[in-house]
C-alpha cells in the first residue's frame, strides 16, 4: 500500500459521494452505485486497466499503478458507493424532515400524537413545522439556473439529527468493518469462498512483467467484449428508436396468461410468463459451484410453489415490512440459521480471535484481536448511544445485533454466491414487533426501531459489509495486509460521511423533492415508521393499555412480551431449511442444492436474476461434460469478457446519458444493463 493509492482512494471515494446522489435522485439515471457490482466504478477501473495504466507504464513505468495499489484505490472506492445513495443518504435525510410535513396534513397522526413518540433529535427543529425549513426542502430555494450556496441550508434546525444519527452510523460501520476483517480469514483462507466479484475484478488488475492481466490479450475476452457491445448498442438505439431492431433479452410467454389467468395475478407468479435474461449474471454463474447456480436458478420457483401450496392450506404467507409478517420471519430464521453455521464452522477462528482480544495477547496468526476489540467498542458505543436515545437497553442491544445480522447475512451471500444484487427482505423491527407485541414494546421503542429501519435495513442493496469482504480478498490476491485494508476503508469511509452531507442537502435544498419520481425513498419509506407508531397507538388505546405500556421498566418490557403465535414455527422453518440442506450438502456429494436457496428465494433480486443464473448454469453444465476442464477454463476467460463488456456499456451509457440530460434538459429513455 502506497501514499499515492490512499491519496487517489480517497480521492475516488469522494468522486463517488459527490456524483451519486445528483445522478440517482436529480437526473433520475441509471443507478451510479445500484448494487455490488457498481457499474461507476468497476466500470471505471476497466477502463483504466484497459487503457489509463498501460498508457502510464509507457510513458515512464514508474508511473504505472501496481495492482496492490489499483486494489486499495477500488476498495476505498466502493466502500464509499455504500454512503451516497441507497446504502444511506437516500432515505436519511427525508426521515429526518418529511414526516413533519406530513404530520401537518395528515389528521390521524394529529391526533394519534404519533410524532411525539420519536427522540425531537431525531428530526429536523426537533420535530416543529418552520415553513422556511420544511417548505425550501420540498419545493427547493434555486430561481431558474441560479443555485443557492451552502450559506442557505438551515444548519442550525439540521445540526440536532446530523449530531444523533452520524456517530451511530459511523459506529456501525467501524464494527462492520471490523467484523469483516475477522471473517476474512475464515472465509478467504480455511473455507475457500469463491468470491466471484472479487475473482472477477483480481482477474483484470494482476499485473505480469509491466504487462496486462494475461486475460486482457486474450482474444476470447475482445470476442465477448465486442459481442455484448454490439447486443448493448443495437438495443440501446432502440430504447431511442423504438421501431428500429432489437435482440431480446426478455421473452413473454402470453400463452401462459391466457390458460391460466388466476394463476398469472398471483403475487409473483409472473416469474414464470416473463423471461429476463442480464448477460452479467449468466457470465457470474461460471464463478459458481454447481449447486449454488442451481440454487440461485430454482429459489424463486421454490418459493412461489411454498406460497402456493401455503395458500391452499389457509396458511398466510405476508410481509408487513416494519410490523413484521410470516415471509419476514422465515426470511430473519434463514439469515440466523446462516450466522450459526458460520459460528459452528470457523468456531476454532473466532474462538482464537476472541480469547486473544480477552486476554490482551497476540494470539495465533490467524487471530485478529485489536479488530475483535474494535468491534465490540464500537458495538457497545452504538448500544449506549441508542440508550441515552430513549431506547430501552434488551432493545438496543437486540437492534445492534440484528442489523449487524443483517450486513453479515448479506456478506456471506455475496462472497460465496456473486449475487450482486441482494436485499435481505426481512427488517430488525419487524422481528422484534413480532416477538413482543405492542404492548410490551410501547410506542417510543417502536418509533426508535421503526426509523433505525428506515435508515439502515430498509433496502440494503448498497450495504457497506459486501464491499468491505470482497475488498479484502481482492487486496489479499495482491499481497495488501488486511489491517491496511480496513484502516484505509475506515478513513474512506469518514471521507464519504463528511462529503455527503453537505452535498445531498445543498443539492436538496436547490432542486426540491416534491417533483421528484423516486416516491418510494421520498415518501413511502419516511411515512412507514409513523404509520406504525400510529397502528400501535390505535392497538394499545382501543385494549386501554397506552399508559402501562408507556411506564414499563425494561425488565417489564421483556417480561409482558406476547409473541405472535406463529413467530417460532416460521422462524425455525428458516433456520430449518438452512439446516436441513447444509447437511443434505456435506453429507452426500451428490447433493445438488444449497442453503443459499432459503436466504435469496423471497427477494426481488432473485426474482429479477434467477432466470440468468439458471440459464449460465445449465451452459456451465453442458460445456463441462461436452468439452471437460480445457473447454471450461476457455469458456470463464470469454464470461469474463461478457462482464467486463456489461460493465463498459453500462459506464459509457450512463456517461451518455448524463452528457445528453445535461445539454438538453431532457431526460433520455430509460435503458438498465445491470440491475
Amino acid at each position: 500500500m502506497t501514499l499515492r493509492a490512499v491519496i487517489i482512494g480517497l480521492i475516488g471515494a469522494g468522486v463517488v459521494t459527490a456524483l451519486a446522489y445528483a445522478n440517482d435522485m436529480v437526473l433520475d439515471l441509471t443507478n451510479f452505485v445500484g448494487n455490488f457490482l457498481p457499474v461507476s466504478v468497476f466500470g471505471s477501473m476497466v477502463v483504466f486497466v484497459l487503457l489509463g495504466n498501460p498508457l502510464l507504464g509507457r510513458l515512464k513505468p514508474a508511473w504505472a499503478f501496481t495492482s496492490g495499489e489499483l486494489a486499495v484505490v477500488l476498495v476505498m472506492a466502493c466502500v464509499a458507493c455504500s454512503v451516497p445513495s441507497y446504502g444511506l443518504m437516500r432515505m436519511f435525510i427525508p426521515s429526518a424532515i418529511v414526516p413533519i410535513q406530513v404530520n401537518s396534513v395528515t389528521p390521524g397522526w394529529q391526533r394519534s400524537g404519533a410524532l411525539q413518540y420519536a427522540p425531537p433529535s431525531m428530526l429536523v427543529s426537533g420535530g416543529r413545522y418552520e415553513p422556511e425549513v420544511i417548505e425550501g426542502y420540498f419545493t427547493g430555494l434555486r430561481r431558474g439556473d441560479r443555485w443557492v450556496g451552502l450559506d442557505k441550508v438551515p444548519w442550525q434546525q439540521w445540526t440536532p439529527p446530523l449530531a444523533t444519527w452520524l456517530p451511530l452510523v459511523f459506529a456501525l460501520a467501524v464494527a462492520v468493518i471490523s467484523l469483516a476483517l475477522i471473517v476474512h480469514r475464515q472465509w478467504a483462507a480455511s473455507e475457500r469462498l469463491r468470491y466471484p466479484v472479487a475473482d472477477f475484478m483480481s482477474s483484470l488488475l494482476v499485473q505480469q512483467d509491466g504487462r496486462p492481466a494475461a486475460v486482457l490479450r486474450d482474444k476470447l475476452f475482445w470476442m465477448a467484449v465486442i459481442v455484448i457491445v454490439f447486443i448493448r448498442a443495437i438495443n440501446y438505439l432502440n430504447a431511442w428508436f423504438p421501431h428500429s431492431i432489437e435482440i431480446p433479452l426478455i421473452f413473454e410467454f402470453p400463452a401462459i396468461r391466457r390458460a391460466w389467468p388466476l394463476l398469472v395475478k398471483s403475487a409473483g407468479f409472473n416469474y414464470f410468463v416473463q423471461i429476463a435474461i442480464y448477460p452479467v449474471a449468466v457470465a457470474f454463474s461460471f464463478f459458481l459451484a454447481s449447486d449454488v447456480g442451481l440454487s440461485l436458478g430454482l429459489a424463486r420457483p421454490f418459493f412461489l410453489v411454498l406460497s402456493a401450496v401455503c395458500a391452499t392450506a389457509g396458511v398466510t404467507m405476508l410481509d408487513r415490512s416494519m410490523a413484521g409478517g410470516e415471509v419476514n420471519w422465515q426470511m430473519f430464521g434463514g439469515y440466523l440459521g446462516v450466522a450459526l453455521g458460520l459460528l459452528y464452522t470457523g468456531r476454532w477462528h473466532y474462538w482464537q480471535t476472541l480469547r486473544a482480544a480477552v486476554s490482551l495477547r497476540r494470539g495465533s496468526n490467524d487471530a485478529n484481536p485489536w479488530a475483535c476489540r474494535a468491534l465490540f467498542i464500537a458495538l457497545g458505543a452504538a448500544t449506549v448511544w441508542l440508550v441515552r436515545l430513549g431506547l430501552d437497553w434488551p432493545f438496543a442491544l437486540m437492534a445492534v445485533l440484528m442489523t449487524l445480522l443483517v450486513f453479515v447475512g448479506m456478506a456471506r451471500i455475496v462472497a460465496e454466491t456473486g449475487l450482486f444484487w441482494c436485499q435481505a427482505w426481512w427488517y430488525p423491527a419487524g422481528v422484534i414487533f413480532g416477538l413482543f407485541g405492542a404492548e410490551a414494546l410501547g410506542p417510543k421503542v417502536v418509533a426508535i426501531l421503526c426509523l433505525m429501519n428506515a435508515v439502515l435495513t430498509i433496502n440494503p442493496r448498497e450495504a457497506l459489509m459486501p464491499f468491505v469482504v470482497n475488498g479484502l480478498k481482492i487486496c489479499d490476491d495482491f499481497a495488501v495486509k488486511p489491517v491496511r485494508t480496513a484502516w484505509s476503508s475506515v478513513a474512506a469511509y469518514a471521507v464519504a460521511l463528511a462529503i455527503a452531507v453537505p452535498v445531498v442537502l445543498w443539492i436538496d435544498y436547490n432542486t426540491g423533492i416534491r417533483n421528484r419520481s423516486d416516491k418510494w425513498s421520498t415518501y413511502w419509506v419516511p411515512q412507514k415508521a409513523y404509520n406504525t407508531v400510529n397502528g400501535v397507538l390505535t392497538e394499545l388505546r382501543f385494549r386501554g393499555t397506552l399508559e402501562r405500556s408507556q411506564h414499563f421498566s425494561p425488565i417489564e418490557r421483556v417480561l409482558h412480551m406476547k409473541p405472535e403465535r406463529a413467530i417460532f414455527w416460521w422462524i425455525g422453518g428458516g433456520m430449518a431449511g438452512v439446516f436441513l440442506l447444509g447437511y443434505l450438502r456435506l453429507r452426500y456429494t451428490w447433493w445438488p442444492l444449497h442453503p443459499v436457496l432459503v436466504v435469496v428465494w423471497a427477494g426481488t433480486p432473485i426474482e429479477t436474476l434467477g432466470h440468468s443464473f439458471m440459464l449460465g448454469w445449465l451452459i456451465k453444465v453442458l460445456i463441462t461434460r461436452v468439452g471437460g476442464s480445457p473447454v471450461y477454463r476457455r469458456a470463464k476467460v470469454f464470461m469474463i469478457g461478457v462482464i467486463a463488456g456489461e460493465l463498459l456499456c453500462g459506464l459509457a451509457i450512463m456517461a451518455f446519458n448524463a452528457a445528453y440530460m445535461g445539454m438538453t434538459g431532457t431526460k433520455p429513455p430509460a435503458y438498465v444493463v445491470i440491475p
